[in-house]
């Protein structure tokens, strides 16, 4: 396992071609209605589509390769994981953007602790890699990272841990 510092990269292919990924991430929302977004992005990092945020209420991209599995509540701590399936991507596909957001209106993430991101091979069950991130300060969104395409097709995972000081629908028209 690789311990990614904020600005580094790692690498989400260990040996051979990896055709899922897994990305847990945990947060303690502190009274704050926070929720897990990625935006399937070009390499510009324009979103394919509207349809290409998966939320809570749109756990599935269009194509069915990107799945917000579960989000569960441990302790006051939220879980959510992303389940991708690297291969069904669209080619347009280039960038995954993970973003934490609060999901109302004139809130901000002040209340937040870190944020832990782990992402891991569903095929093996081995971690690939782990990063946490600073609290996100008076922002309304934080940038957690972007799963980026390779050029030689594999993906690597780019640590951000950056605040967002625009709401997250503001985020996502800037996106379009």
């Amino acid at each position: 396992m690789t311990e990614v510092i904020i600005g580094s990269s790692g690498p989400l292919l260990l040996g051979a071609k990896r055709c899922a990924a897994v990305v847990d991430v945990r947060w303690e929302p502190k009274g704050v209605p926070t929720g897990l977004f990625a935006l399937i992005e070009d390499a510009q990092g324009k979103l394919l589509s509207r349809d290409h945020v998966v939320f809570g209420r749109r756990p599935d991209s269009p194509d069915r390769a990107v799945f917000l599995r579960s989000t569960t509540f441990d302790n006051g701590a939220v879980h959510t994981q992303l389940q991708i399936d690297l291969e069904s991507l669209p080619s347009a596909a280039q960038r995954i953007e993970l973003v934490l957001g609060a999901r109302v209106a004139n809130v901000t993430l002040e209340a937040l602790g870190s944020v832990s991101l782990e992402t891991w091979d569903p095929r093996t069950g081995s971690q690939d890699l782990s990063f946490v991130s600073p609290p996100p300060g008076v922002s309304k969104c934080q940038i957690l990272g972007l799963l980026l395409r390779s050029s030689d097709g594999g993906w690597e995972f780019e640590a951000k841990g950056e605040p967002v000081d625009v709401d997250f629908s503001s985020l996502v028209r800037h996106r379009l």
